[in-house]
């Protein structure tokens, strides 16, 4: 399996927080994508038409 980004841990401040986990099927070009603060979903995949969602988890976590 190609891992397309490195992974970053949740590393929120205090308060509540939502995480989103989308696992696509298909190819895209390396990227490198240090920024994923207010990462636009729908830009992404206009960017890469040819892949398939085909697993998501959401969370809505508490720190304090």
């Amino acid at each position: 399996m190609k891992s397309v980004t490195d992974y970053l841990p949740p590393s929120p401040g205090v308060g509540c927080h939502r995480y989103i986990f989308v696992l696509f099927k298909g190819a895209i070009p390396n990227q490198k994508n240090d920024e994923r603060i207010c990462w636009d979903v729908s830009k992404f995949m206009n960017t890469n038409p040819n892949l398939v969602p085909v697993a998501m988890n959401f969370m809505y976590v508490t720190s304090v």
